[in-house]
């Protein structure tokens, strides 16, 4: 045991009121310790009673509750106070929700942070980046809080759905998959289902004898809801054979310096992140590749073990069509239509189209059907521009 003697000022430094020449020095770096109190403050940020109903419209509700936001206040530029006319507002959909708070994060921590300006793909390939914006670009505004803002309305005109969809073997993203296992899954990572909808993990609920165990998430919608969903079939959409995606649990992809510049991490650096799982450095991509290509995610909230599926109107975080927790956004609300048909569902096989001779013969109920279960070729993102 060892004792060190630590200067503390009696008072906290002024905060800078002039414009630097980056919109934020990047002071540290990201590692175990600074993921770590990201994971867990993004848990605090939405921490509710798992039978509670967690909804803030818009996101800065949260931000400025100091009994949830531990970060309210940090930089002492009245940044959080709602009192302030000039205050940080945060108005993310489901494609700039990650964005927003990893950014804020590294703004108020003096941590690195970037975005990629990525296209949406196409039907035969994923979704490709180019550009790179940094928080070491020349800032816009005429003080630290304002070119702040500034950066962050820029963020959110580049970034959308595109930006989660990229490939699982692209290195120029963002993101950077996961493999499915419970110590990777953390607070922070999200989840891109093949259809342009981004959700965000929160929480896990350890399983008991009683109850199964539950992955909560958050995900934003086009009127800058936030709202909080549990893990199942018709909220985390998943489908293996969609070309034009790279669907599933990914991470942000560390921001590393070479050559005096920021850029993102390749797949050579990521064994370093503390997001890999346990048993070494595998490749990411590959080892979600490997995964179950029967169903996609499965069932993590409770490995081993098939709880008992409550009604969805008893849960209060089951999506459902018209309520506060299940707005349009991504394909979601399509599904919930009526019966979820399973990940194997195939619209087109003859057990699931409506052939000839029974009594979908008339044109009205084929096109009822089809609207009810067959989903399009290429569904809608409503979730961002």
């Amino acid at each position: 045991m060892a004792c060190r003697v630590l200067e503390v000022p009696a008072h906290p430094a002024a905060p800078p009121r002039t414009v630097g020449p980056v919109v934020w020095p990047a002071e540290h770096s990201w590692d175990r310790r600074y993921e770590n109190l990201y994971a867990a403050w993004i848990a605090a940020l939405f921490d509710a009673p798992v039978e509670a109903s967690l909804d803030f419209r818009p996101l800065h509700q949260a931000l400025r509750d100091p009994a949830r936001n531990f970060l309210y206040g940090y930089l002492g530029l009245r940044e959080d106070d709602p009192k302030n006319k000039a205050a940080l507002p945060a108005t993310p959909d489901c494609a700039d929700l990650p964005y927003f708070l990893r950014g804020y994060f590294a703004w108020k921590l003096r941590l690195p942070f970037a975005f990629r300006d990525c296209d949406r793909g196409t039907d035969a390939r994923p979704p490709k980046c180019s550009g790179f914006f940094t928080n070491e670009d020349a800032p816009a505004g005429k003080d630290p809080l304002a070119a702040a803002k500034s950066f962050f309305r820029l963020m959110s005109n580049h970034v959308q759905s595109g930006s989660a969809r990229t490939g699982l073997d692209d290195d120029a993203t963002d993101y950077y998959p996961l493999p499915l296992e419970r110590e990777a899954l953390r607070p922070g990572v999200i989840y891109a289902d093949p259809y342009g909808h981004v959700m965000m993990v929160v929480r896990w609920v350890d399983q008991t004898p009683e109850h199964g165990g539950l992955l909560l998430a958050v995900d934003g919608q086009p009127d800058t809801s936030i709202g909080r969903k549990r893990f199942w079939e018709g909220t985390f959409l998943f489908n293996n054979e969609t070309k034009s995606a790279g669907p599933g649990f990914k991470a942000f992809r560390p921001v590393v310096r070479g050559r005096g510049l920021a850029r993102g991490a390749r797949e050579a650096r990521l064994p370093h992140h503390p997001l890999p799982g346990p048993g070494g450095p595998a490749s990411p991509a590959r080892t979600v590749a490997r995964g179950d290509r029967r169903g996609g995610p499965g069932r993590p909230g409770s490995p081993g073990r098939e709880p008992a599926e409550p009604a969805a109107r008893r849960d209060p975080l089951r999506a459902r069509p018209g309520s506060g927790s299940g707005r349009r956004c991504g394909r979601t609300d399509l599904h919930l239509a009526g019966p979820f048909p399973s990940a194997n569902f195939r619209p087109g096989t003859e057990a699931a189209r409506p052939t000839t001779g029974s009594r979908w013969t008339s044109p009205r109920a084929r096109r009822r059907w089809s609207r009810r279960y067959a989903p399009p070729t290429r569904a809608p993102s409503w979730c961002s521009r």
